[in-house]
């Protein structure tokens, strides 16, 4: 069993229903996309409810899109949601929604990257869901410079009815869609060179995929829908599965891309489970969509899962599968490594020019911590506000061979309240501090010690230059 399912699921079977294997389920989520309360047009088409039925990467302009669909037979409308990609944390808030559109399929969103960080969108064409369009996203509007591109036909035998396009493989090489054969439970994926496809123009595509690959063995009537397809260019994954808790497992396969050969098949997909118990009531659980994404700079098999109830709000869960404790690192071209991340969050960036090397943390609870030769043996650490010893009283600043030639402070803390400070003047009704406190005047050679009280008032002259 590959890295990546092994890791993906509790329960692991072979199709021909052999022996079950108990292995561990390691995952992490990588996105939490929230959308924005009070929109009036998410609002008009969904009242509470969130159905997203897909979601796609633009690693290079770091957003998020989602598709959502109101799944309503008598007025279908569908939104395209984008959100930013990094952030502190999982969560991740919309960054722009379109207008609700009857041009959108029901599932299925890809993302195909141009040169000059352009980019182009693609879904199921509502029209035909039989087809593909591929438009320039509008904040606020529909489907722009929209194009048709025709993947399979009822003529030859497929359900019209269901959505067919899953998204783009690793690197945009290819195209994915599946279809369902009318009349018998097979269902079809087939992939498209990209570029040439493209160069060819919109039209009719049917019979120009070079990869046809039966992945019947992911779907059964109302209890196994596929619900995506996805592509490292080696080998194609689908995941399938109704939703909630009480239905039958998720499923999940791997096909060779080469012969089409079934070289895997979970029937127990448990990512985002124990995630979905813990949102709303606790009733709702259900795959939406599979994409390859780099996280830690290692491309992954990520998974969404819609989850939480019909009474609130559901939440959509972007999950990365096999995730490793690597960094991945930006770097941009005016000499400013930008990020860091870990499992797809942000955690600090370096800035370096001619005047200064700067490490910045991100969040109240990552410190930059300086330690000895020992990477484990951390001695201090820059938090904010100051810098610390890790453990008290354990470290020192400077030594008798290593001391400071000056140190500049303008208040020594000695107890909570209580130090030594100066003040250029006497520092009655000036200076608030602690009883015990002492303060220099550094103007008239001074010395005063705080007597009484914690407020400005309280001070007492002790001492002061003959």
């Amino acid at each position: 069993m590959s890295e990546v399912l092994a890791q993906a699921f509790i329960e692991e079977k072979s199709y021909s229903a052999q022996t079950v294997t108990q292995i561990e389920s390691r995952y992490a989520p990588i996105a939490n996309l929230i959308r924005v309360a009070g929109d009036s047009d998410y609002n008009t088409l969904y009242g509470v409810a969130r159905e997203v039925q897909y979601f796609a990467a633009d690693e290079v302009n770091r957003f998020w899109y989602t598709i959502h669909d109101n799944d309503i037979e008598e007025l279908p409308q569908t939104i395209i949601t984008r959100y930013p990609m990094d952030g502190t944390g999982v969560d991740r808030v919309q960054d722009a929604v379109s207008a609700p559109s009857s041009e959108f399929g029901h599932q299925g969103i890809g993302l195909e990257s141009l040169p000059g960080n352009a980019t182009k969108l693609w879904c199921t064409d509502r029209s035909n869901q039989l087809a593909a369009i591929r438009f320039d996203f509008v904040p606020g509007g529909g489907a722009a410079n929209k194009e048709q591109y025709v993947l399979f036909k009822g003529l030859d035998g497929f359900n019209s009815g269901v959505s067919c396009f899953d998204g783009l493989s690793l690197g945009g090489k290819y195209l994915i869609a599946h279809a369902k054969k009318v009349g018998v439970n097979t269902v079809v994926c087939r992939m498209w060179e990209l570029a040439k496809m493209v160069s060819a123009g919109p039209g009719d595509h049917s019979n120009s995929y070079v990869h046809e690959i039966d992945v019947s063995v992911l779907y059964t009537p109302s209890l196994y829908p596929v619900q995506g397809l996805a592509s490292d260019n080696t080998s194609v994954f689908g995941v399938s599965g109704g939703n909630g808790f009480s239905v039958a497992p998720r499923r999940m396969s791997k096909h060779s891309i080469s012969d089409g050969a079934l070289m895997e098949f979970n029937s127990n997909v448990m990512v985002g489970s124990v995630e979905a118990l813990s949102d709303g009531s606790g009733i709702s659980y259900e795959p939406e969509g599979l994409q390859f994404v780099h996280v830690n700079g290692v491309p992954r098999l990520c998974l969404g899962v819609r989850s939480g109830s019909s009474l609130i709000p559901s939440v959509f869960r972007i999950h990365a599968i096999g995730v490793t404790n690597d960094l991945d690192v930006n770097i941009n071209t005016t000499g400013v490594i930008s990020r860091f991340r870990r499992l797809g969050t942000q955690i600090g960036s370096i800035f370096v020019n001619s005047a200064a090397f700067c490490f910045r943390a991100t969040g109240p609870t990552v410190n930059l911590r300086l330690g000895t030769n020992d990477l484990d043996q951390w001695e201090i650490e820059a938090v904010k506000g100051g810098l610390r010893p890790m453990s008290s009283l354990t470290q020192l600043i400077g030594q008798s061979a290593r001391s400071l030639l000056e140190v500049w402070s303008k208040f020594f803390m000695l107890a909570p309240g209580v130090g030594m400070t100066w003040n250029a003047g006497p520092p009655e009704g000036v200076v608030a501090m602690s009883p015990g406190s002492i303060c220099v005047d550094t103007i008239n050679g001074q010395i005063y010690v705080k007597k009484t009280g914690v407020t400005a008032s309280g001070w007492k002259l002790v001492a002061q230059a003959a």
